[in-house]
């Protein structure tokens, strides 16, 4: 038996022994972002197996009474090396500071990252206006598409996201 054949069938018994939550979907949202549902943190392992290099919490500690504290996510992210960010955004809306935040977090580590809260919706609604605010970033239809591929809708913050995408742009254009 060969050294690659061994790793296998033991990766598939460590990957086919995770329970349901400890391995949650990953929905990839770019090349190098990806988004989910609540984690636990048994589901660090899984996450890390992947290649995720970075995690973006977005969910507000306490909201649910099963719910993970961000502590425990950011104590088992930093046992497998994982980088922790905690941007929490309530469900009301989403503030201009976890938007600049994200774009600051993304914009400094171009690692494999996941973003994640209770369902994925409010983690790539943050994505899209973060999206909207770096200075090469899509258009307003790619963003609006990029969240409608991954499940999600955010004609609500089209207005939102034209207007960081025009700040984006008369930055450029005022740069020498």
């Amino acid at each position: 038996v060969s050294v690659t054949t061994f790793l296998a069938v033991l990766l598939y018994l460590f990957l086919t022994r995770l329970k349901p939550a400890d391995r949650p979907p990953l929905t990839r949202v770019s090349e190098n972002i990806s988004i989910t549902s609540q984690l636990t943190p048994r589901a660090l392992r899984y996450i890390r197996s992947h290649g995720i290099s970075t995690l973006v919490d977005v969910r507000p500690d306490g909201e649910a009474p099963d719910q993970p504290s961000s502590t425990a996510i950011a104590e088992a992210a930093r046992r497998y090396n994982v980088g922790f960010h905690y941007l929490p955004v309530p469900h009301e809306t989403i503030p201009d500071s976890a938007i600049n935040s994200l774009a600051q977090v993304l914009a400094k580590d171009n690692s494999s990252t996941l973003l994640y809260c209770r369902t994925g919706r409010r983690a790539v609604r943050l994505l899209a206006l973060a999206e909207a605010t770096r200075p090469d970033g899509p258009n307003l239809n790619e963003i609006l598409k990029l969240v409608r591929d991954a499940g999600f809708e955010a004609d609500d913050l089209r207005e939102r996201l034209q207007q960081r995408i025009a700040t984006r742009a008369n930055a450029a254009q005022s740069k020498p």
